[in-house]
């Protein structure tokens, strides 16, 4: 079977490595971790993914900011990306 490509970005060690863990138990997702948001692009274009997973807030750049330059790239434009964000309350 081939299994699917998912690049997860999120400043969160633990959420990353929780995601990947997960998805990659099903047995249809392969999941690259990156947690600096100013390294999805780089990562992005190395890995190749069929879906990204971006968190919005991360300290060394936008969510949004990453998706853009994403989308600036002709190889990575028409991947999907879903956004992912928690905001602690307390």
């Amino acid at each position: 079977m081939n299994r699917k490509k998912i690049l997860v970005v999120d400043d969160e060690v633990s959420l990353t490595r929780m995601l990947k863990r997960n998805l990659e138990a099903t047995g249809r997702y392969e999941v690259c971790e990156e947690n600096f948001g100013a390294r999805a692009l780089e990562a992005a274009r190395a890995f190749g993914p069929d879906l990204i997973v971006l968190d919005v807030m991360m300290p060394d750049a936008d969510g949004g900011e990453v998706a853009s330059r994403l989308g600036e790239d002709p190889r990575l434009r028409d991947v999907p990306v879903i956004f992912l964000t928690a905001w602690p309350s307390r």
